[in-house]
């Protein structure tokens, strides 16, 4: 018999990796996962973001419509607030109960109320009592968005609320005593 070698099937990779080369082989692969990271992170931070917004954006649209109908009632019932030792007039009542019922974020900009009452298509005097008249409500309210710029937001969204109700028949009612 020939010298006894072992018989080796031949390998294209080396048969051993040297501590050298599986450290730069981990850290190349920690920089990528580093950028995939970043990029990933940036993706999601925006869409949470956009997320809040949206919520912010839609908890104002609801507060706005609740506030509006919760003024509407109030002024379909002939009632007044009153203010210190008098009372507030009819339409100030309304606008003081709608703004109270508005807990909206921060606007530089005041909520716009409008409010107007008719008989089918004729205005009637200003709440006058009795008669069956329709009370229209309507508020504009600039909702600033608090991350415009990162999810392409430029300017106030405008939200606008309206509430329509018939006027029910009240004598002179004396105004509301108390909070």
């Amino acid at each position: 018999m020939d010298s006894a070698k072992p018989f080796v099937l031949s390998r294209k990779e080396p048969i051993m990796n040297t501590k050298r080369q599986r450290w730069t082989k981990q850290r190349k692969s920690a920089g990528a996962t580093m950028v995939e990271f970043a990029l990933t992170a940036l993706v999601t931070l925006m869409l949470m973001l956009g997320i809040f917004e949206f919520g912010l954006v839609l908890y104002s649209q609801v507060t706005l419509q609740h506030a509006v109908a919760e003024g509407a009632r109030f002024g379909v019932t002939g009632r007044q607030l009153p203010d210190g030792e008098s009372f507030y007039g009819r339409r100030a009542s309304i606008e003081k109960t709608i703004r109270r019922a508005a807990l909206l974020p921060n606007s530089p900009e005041p909520m716009i109320i409008e409010i107007s009452q008719s008989r089918g298509d004729t205005p009637v005097p200003f709440f006058s009592p009795g008669g069956l008249a329709t009370l229209t409500i309507q508020a504009t309210y600039n909702y600033y968005p608090v991350v415009p710029r990162l999810i392409g937001i430029s300017g106030p969204i405008t939200l606008k609320a309206k509430s329509v109700m018939r006027n029910e028949e009240f004598p002179d009612i004396p105004p509301i005593i108390g909070p």
